[in-house]
């Protein structure tokens, strides 16, 4: 699908609200957000808005989101200065008017049928859809990663935050992001969702291409923080503290041996 084709569609279409809010915050992203609006573009499915909330870019990001807005108007562009990536979402959020809410890295690549794949389950029946990613790691090999099992969101996060879509009804009911965690806030919202007994759904779908090098792919001990406090906050579990150090101690381990024990392999 061409431009031509989203701008006829679009001027069609003008006063029929989406069903799927996809939101992307950007920060100097020049290098990489062509990549991520020509893959909401190509969606095969049409009904959506893509909302971008950037944070006072100094490069040419917004040059970039002025053209890309130039040739679809679903296309929507905001700069003001925010207090990190969660307050950039949240400020989205609110200016969604779609029913469901997707939240795309602007270094990410929406797979073209993500959306058709997943509209059936996009109902009442369901709160929050989930499924698979592609991670592209900086050395460009890839892995297909399924979620974890939905129970597992009582101590750590089940998926990527670019294989879920939630009801924008449901993240207004809990406020939005929490942004007092500036790297694990996406965490926070699921797992507070779930402990609110919403309706979860998990499909068989890859919904994106995810790059890697993005705040929460690494390690971190401030994420790791963040985590317990999550869950303590939450009354997710009976012991936070005991599952926080058996869960984040794997990734300890994990961590060391690929930064040092493989290196010297």
């Amino acid at each position: 699908m061409d431009s031509k084709t989203n701008i006829k569609y679009n001027i069609m279409n003008t006063l029929t609200s989406p069903l799927i809010s996809i939101i992307v915050a950007t920060y100097n992203a020049s290098a990489c957000i062509t990549q991520a609006l020509e893959s909401i573009i190509n969606q095969s499915f049409q009904s959506w808005e893509c909302i971008v909330q950037d944070g006072g870019s100094k490069d040419n990001t917004l040059s970039i989101l002025q053209k890309y807005a130039s040739l679809d108007n679903r296309i929507k562009y905001y700069s003001e200065p925010d207090k990190g990536i969660f307050d950039a979402l949240n400020k989205g959020i609110q200016k969604a008017q779609g029913q469901w809410i997707y939240v795309l890295g602007s270094d990410d690549i929406l797979n073209s049928n993500a959306f058709t794949l997943i509209n059936n389950y996009l109902n009442e029946e369901n709160d929050i859809v989930y499924g698979k990613i592609e991670i592209v790691f900086p050395n460009k090999s890839k892995k297909i990663v399924s979620p974890q099992n939905i129970r597992s969101i009582r101590y750590m996060m089940i998926a990527n935050h670019q294989s879920i879509i939630m009801k924008k009804a449901l993240i207004d009911k809990l406020n939005g992001f929490n942004d007092v965690y500036k790297i694990s806030a996406d965490f926070d919202l699921v797992q507070r969702a779930y402990l609110l007994k919403s309706k979860f759904l998990e499909v068989d779908v890859c919904f994106a291409k995810f790059s890697y090098t993005g705040v929460s792919s690494h390690f971190s001990f401030k994420k790791q923080r963040d985590h317990y406090l999550i869950c303590k906050r939450n009354k997710a579990n009976s012991c936070p503290l005991l599952y926080h150090l058996f869960v984040e101690g794997k990734h300890i381990l994990w961590f060391l041996h690929k930064k040092y024990i493989q290196k010297s392999i």
